[in-house]
C-alpha cells in the first residue's frame, strides 16, 4: 500500500460546515434555481473536458493522480469564476490499493485477459467455474450458491 495526498475541493457551500459563510451580498443558491440553470449541452461540454483530462493522464482521474489534480483545478476554477464561493484546497492521506490480476483454468491451455479493479481488495480464489445463465442481476443470474464455492463467468 502507498499513501498519496489527494486534493479535496472544499467549498463553503454549506454555511459553517467547513468555515465561515461567504461574506458577499449574494442570494442563497437553492436546488430548484440551480437545476433550472443546468443545460444538457453545458453538462456534456464539461464531461468532455473531464474525459480529455483523464485521457491525457493515462485514462485515469484516480485520487492523487495527475488526472485527479487537473480535475480539481478545473472544478475549482469553475467555482471561483461564479464569484459565489470561497474555495480551499486541502490535502489528506488516502490509501491507494494497487494489485495485479491473473485468470487461469485447469486443463485448458489458454491465456485469458484479466484486470485488477482499483480499490478492490486482493486475494486468491480457486473454485469451479460456472457460466452465467443470463447477463444481468436477478435471481436467475445468481441462483442460490451450490454446496461448493464456484466462480461465475459472465
Amino acid at each position: 500500500m502507498k499513501f498519496s495526498p489527494a486534493l479535496l475541493v472544499a467549498s463553503l457551500f454549506t454555511a459553517g460546515a467547513l468555515g465561515s459563510p461567504v461574506k458577499r451580498d449574494l442570494p442563497i443558491v437553492t436546488s430548484k434555481a440551480l437545476r433550472q440553470t443546468l443545460q444538457g449541452a453545458n453538462l456534456l461540454r464539461h464531461a468532455n473536458v473531464l474525459q480529455t483530462v483523464a485521457t491525457g493522464a493515462g485514462n485515469t482521474r484516480m485520487f492523487g493522480s495527475k488526472g485527479h489534480n487537473q480535475t480539481v483545478t478545473y472544478i475549482k476554477g469553475k467555482l471561483d469564476a461564479t464569484g459565489y464561493y470561497d474555495i480551499e484546497l486541502q490535502t489528506f492521506p488516502f490509501t491507494i490499493l494497487n494489485g495485479t490480476a491473473k485468470f487461469s483454468t485447469t486443463g485448458i491451455e489458454k491465456d485469458y485477459e484479466a484486470e485488477y479493479l482499483t480499490y478492490a481488495p486482493s486475494g486468491d480464489v480457486s473454485a469451479e467455474l460456472m457460466v452465467a445463465k443470463e447477463v444481468g442481476c436477478n435471481g436467475v443470474t445468481f441462483p442460490p450458491p451450490p454446496p461448493s464455492v464456484r466462480v461465475e463467468l459472465m
